[in-house]
């Protein structure tokens, strides 16, 4: 391991796998379901600015410094997060339809 931080695009684009890996395997053992969980939680957490919006691109965790840097750069993009949470809000609906299990959608 090279760094042990954990930047904004992959965090958003693991959501979005862990999500699709839940629904299509449901009964596997790695639980996928509560690894996005734990995902969510981390970047609900660490990496979305619930003051002033957007993403840090870093978590907070391990870098407390991104809190007073600029969030926007040459290379960093809505693309991911605004994706990502898209596909898990559509997934999390179809699944609840389909499941009849409720999930609360901040």
């Amino acid at each position: 391991m090279t760094h042990d931080t954990k930047n904004w695009w992959a965090q958003a684009e693991g959501m979005n796998a862990l999500l699709l890996m839940a629904e299509l395997y449901p009964e596997d053992p790695q639980d996928y379901f509560q690894k996005f969980l734990t995902l969510w939680g981390y970047t609900d957490t660490y990496l979305i600015d619930h003051e002033h919006g957007d993403w840090y691109s870093g978590g907070l965790d391990k870098q407390p410094e991104l809190k007073t840097l600029g969030k926007g750069n040459i290379w960093k993009g809505i693309y991911h997060h605004y994706r990502s949470l898209d596909h898990c809000i559509s997934r999390l609906r179809e699944m609840s339809e389909r499941e009849g299990v409720e999930f609360e959608v901040n």
